[in-house]
C-alpha cells in the first residue's frame, strides 16, 4: 500500500507542476503585459500590473547581468534588498534568454520540495489528504498567481518545506541542524523575514528541551550567520555601515508605524484591499517630512525613533491599525479586480464567497489546529506563525505571507476534517470490528 500511494502521490505532485508549468505559459503576459517583448528592458517585460517588487527584482537582475556583481542598473549597489531573488532571475534568464525560465524553474523547486514533504509526512496523515494537498497547492488562486509572476513568495515557501523535511525526524542529530541554518541562510538572500523565523524556530526547541537542543540550536544559528557573512561584510565595504540584511528593512518600521486606516486597507474587498499609492503619499507626507527622508537620504530623519515615537504617540489609532493589519494577514487573497461586465462581476462575487469558505475552513482553521498539540505534528509551527504574525504588526501584512504556510496548514485542516469523517464513520456502527478500531487508532493518533 505505501509503494501505491508513493506512486500515486508522485503522479499527483508531477500533474500538479505540469498546471503550474500551463499556468506560467498562458496566463503570465496576463500578470506581466510586456514579457515577449524583446525590445524591451528587462525590467520592463517582468513588469507587473499587481505586483509592484517585480520591476524592481527585474532592475536588480538586469544590473547582475550588466556588472557582473551586485549592483543596479544604473551601477549604484543593491541594498534594499536581499539578492537572491534578483541573482536568480539573472542566472535564468542568462541561460535562457527569457523570463519565463524563472518561472519554470521556481515550479520546479516548489513542487520538489512538496513531494519530499509530503512524503516524509506519509507516515502521520492519511494518504488522501497528501494527496488532495498537493491538489490544492496546484490550483489555488494565490499560487497559481504566483506561478505566473516575478516574486520571492514561491521559493521562499519551497525552502521552508526544505527546512520541515530536514527536522522532520524523530532523533534529530547536531547534522540536521547545521543543514537547517545553510537553509535558513539560503532562504535569508530570499526573504528577510527568514531571520525572524529562525530564531522563532530556535526558540520552539529550546522550550522543549533546552538541556538537549541547546548545543544544536547554536550550532543552526552559527551556520546561518556564516552563510549571510559575505553579504554582510560586502554592505559595509559599500557603505561603511552595518548593514545586516537590507535598507528595506527600517523603512517598512517607519512606513507602518503611521497608523492604518480603512482609506488605505479595505478589509474583505473582492480586488486588493491595500491603497499603495495613499499609503506612501502619508509616508511621505507624516510630520512634514520631505520624500527624500522616506528615500533615506535625509541622515537626520531616522526611521526607526521616528516609528517607534509614532507607537508610542498614538495608542488609540495603533489599536485600531492592528486590527487591520490583523486583518489584512488572516483575510483570503485577493481576486482579480477587474471586472469588464455585469455577469462577470457577479460571477467574481460568488466564487469570492466560496473562496471565503474555503480559506476560513482550511487556511485558518489549520492556524488554530497549530496551536494544538494533539492536532499539530510539528511543533515548531505555531511559533513561526507568531513570528510572521509580529511581522505583520510592525512590517507589513498581506494574505501572501501566510502563503509559506499554507502545506502545513491545509494537511493539518484536511486530516482534522479526515479523522472527524471516519469516527463518525466508526461510531455510527453498532458492532466496530477489530480492522475498524486499528483503523482509528490510525488517524487519532500521531
Amino acid at each position: 500500500m505505501k509503494t501505491f500511494w508513493d506512486a500515486k502521490l508522485l503522479t499527483t505532485v508531477f500533474c500538479c507542476f505540469l498546471i503550474s508549468v500551463f499556468c506560467s505559459i498562458f496566463l503570465s503576459s496576463y500578470v506581466m503585459p510586456n514579457l515577449d517583448n524583446t525590445e524591451l528592458s528587462l525590467a520592463e517585460r517582468v513588469r507587473s500590473t499587481s505586483m509592484g517588487d517585480s520591476e524592481t527584482y527585474g532592475r536588480y537582475a538586469l544590473g547582475i547581468l550588466k556588472h557582473g556583481t551586485l549592483k543596479n542598473a544604473n551601477g549604484d549597489p543593491i541594498l534594499e534588498h536581499v539578492p537572491g531573488l534578483p541573482v536568480t532571475v539573472a542566472l535564468t534568464f542568462g541561460l535562457f534568454d527569457s523570463p519565463r525560465a524563472f518561472l519554470v524553474f521556481q515550479s520546479v523547486f516548489f513542487f520538489l520540495a512538496l513531494y519530499f514533504f509530503l512524503i516524509k509526512a506519509g507516515s502521520r496523515f492519511p494518504a488522501p489528504v497528501l494527496v488532495l494537498t498537493a491538489l490544492i497547492m496546484a490550483l489555488h488562486p494565490l499560487m497559481i498567481k504566483h506561478f505566473v509572476a516575478i516574486m520571492s513568495d514561491l521559493l521562499f515557501s519551497s525552502v521552508l518545506l526544505w527546512i520541515a523535511v530536514v527536522l522532520w525526524k524523530d532523533n534529530l542529530g547536531l547534522r540536521s541542524f547545521l543543514y537547517a541554518g545553510l537553509l535558513f541562510g539560503l532562504a535569508t538572500y530570499i526573504r528577510e523575514s527568514a531571520l525572524p523565523l529562525m530564531v522563532a524556530m530556535g526558540i520552539g526547541f529550546l522550550v522543549k528541551n533546552r538541556r538537549k537542543y541547546s548545543r544544536p540550536v547554536i550550532i543552526m544559528t552559527c551556520v546561518f550567520f556564516v552563510v549571510l557573512s559575505p553579504w554582510i561584510v560586502r554592505n559595509y565595504i559599500e557603505t561603511g555601515r552595518f548593514i545586516m540584511l537590507s535598507t528595506k528593512g527600517s523603512r517598512l518600521f517607519y512606513l507602518y508605524s503611521i497608523p492604518s486606516t480603512a482609506d488605505v486597507y479595505k478589509p474583505f474587498a473582492i480586488g486588493e484591499g491595500h491603497d499603495y499609492k495613499n499609503k506612501l503619499e502619508r509616508a511621505n507626507g507624516a510630520e512634514g517630512k520631505r520624500s527624500s527622508s522616506w528615500d533615506g537620504n535625509d541622515r537626520d530623519f531616522n526611521p526607526v525613533l521616528n516609528g517607534i515615537h509614532n507607537y508610542i504617540s498614538q495608542p488609540k489609532e495603533q489599536a485600531i491599525s492592528a486590527i487591520l493589519k490583523t486583518i489584512a494577514l488572516l483575510d483570503k487573497p485577493p481576486l482579480l479586480g477587474r471586472v469588464r461586465s455585469q455577469a462577470a462581476g457577479v460571477s467574481i462575487s460568488i466564487f469570492d464567497a466560496c473562496f471565503y469558505i474555503f480559506h476560513f475552513a482550511t487556511i485558518l482553521f489549520g492556524i488554530v489546529l497549530a496551536f494544538r498539540k494533539r492536532s499539530n505534528p510539528f511543533f515548531y509551527l505555531p511559533y513561526l506563525l507568531v513570528a510572521q504574525y509580529l511581522q505583520a504588526l510592525f512590517f507589513w501584512s498581506e494574505p501572501r505571507y501566510l502563503m509559506p504556510f499554507y502545506p502545513f496548514l491545509v494537511v493539518i485542516s484536511l486530516t482534522w476534517y479526515w479523522v472527524k469523517w471516519h469516527e463518525e464513520r466508526i461510531t455510527s456502527n453498532t458492532m466496530v470490528s477489530s480492522e475498524s478500531k486499528a483503523v482509528r487508532r490510525r488517524f487519532l493518533v500521531y
